[in-house]
């Protein structure tokens, strides 16, 4: 998901640039975003799916891989969703002792 906005954060940077010159630039940087989905890839399979599935199997292993396909990109909203309700909860904590 940050690669989208990474890769869109960069291409705004180089809107002055003609077309011939982000070329290359562009081919650099989706072979490092795909080196970054690899290696990101592998940890991951070996760090949790692995582990997991000679504990509990393939079923397991096949769950925590769907949970951390489904929950990365809800992060950043759960982050947002948490932080207003933060502050929710703090103006009405301030209201109540106003109150009383």
């Amino acid at each position: 998901a940050w690669t989208v906005g990474f890769s869109l954060s960069l291409l705004g940077h180089l809107s002055s640039v003609t077309l011939s010159e982000v070329r290359p630039m562009l081919q650099y940087g989706l072979l490092f975003l795909a080196l970054h989905q690899a290696v990101t890839s592998f940890l991951v399979a070996v760090n949790i799916y692995e582990p997991m599935y000679r504990k509990k199997g393939l079923v397991a292993s096949i769950g925590s891989h769907v949970a951390w396909t489904t929950g990365i990109p809800t992060i950043p909203f759960r982050i947002v969703k948490k932080l207003y309700d933060g502050s929710k909860n703090a103006s009405n904590t301030i209201m109540t002792k106003d109150e009383h």
